[in-house]
């Protein structure tokens, strides 16, 4: 993985915050075959199962009974786009984020900030496995895998709680950066004007 983190640069990882931004913009506004707002109206009002926080078997196929054939088609071209381009931006930008951001403002040894940012592949491996198996309860409808369902609630939960940590460690990290750049600033003009008398 070094040098996967020798990409760990400025402007690799605010192109791929604005890949990650419009592709979650993508999927979250207006209605077009490929949006979430899309299957909420054509299933009364039930979202996809990957943005609930948990559920157990018993919801997921209340949800998943919802959706009429064009919902469940607008579903499996979600899956796909999420599986193939958000997955791989949305990992790739919070590990990146998170050694740039380590390397930075901590005196860990490399190795270590290595290991901390592989944490976002946990949840990409996590929403991948996620994501096949909703194909797969979508694709048997209207026969019932309640394991599955069951082990898919877990994965979305755990997912979820991965994503929350490296989203809000990043946000921290960020905010302890550029008070820090604004400290440095100011301290430059001070030495730069002189002590005043």
């Amino acid at each position: 993985m070094k040098h996967y983190f020798q990409y760990a640069k400025d402007r690799n990882i605010t192109t791929l915050f604005f890949i990650f931004l419009a592709s979650y913009l993508f999927l979250n506004v207006g209605h077009h075959p490929f949006s979430i707002p899309s299957i909420v109206k054509l299933s009364g009002g039930f979202s996809i199962l990957n943005v609930i926080p948990y559920y157990n078997a018993e919801t997921a196929y209340v949800y998943l009974n919802a959706y009429n054939e064009t919902a469940i088609a607008i579903y499996n071209r979600i899956l796909i786009f999420d599986f193939l381009v958000l997955i791989p931006v949305y990992v790739s930008f919070f590990s990146l984020s998170l050694f740039f951001l380590l390397e930075r403002l901590t005196d860990l040894k490399n190795s270590i900030v290595q290991k901390i940012a592989l944490l976002p592949f946990i949840a990409g491996f996590l929403n991948m496995v996620e994501d096949i198996i909703i194909a797969l309860l979508l694709y048997t409808l209207p026969e019932k895998w309640n394991f599955l369902a069951e082990i898919c609630g877990i994965l979305t939960s755990s997912k979820s709680l991965i994503t929350v940590i490296c989203m809000l460690a990043i946000f921290g990290l960020y905010i302890v950066l550029g008070i820090k750049k604004v400290q440095k600033k100011r301290a430059n003009s001070y030495h730069k004007a002189g002590p005043t008398n």
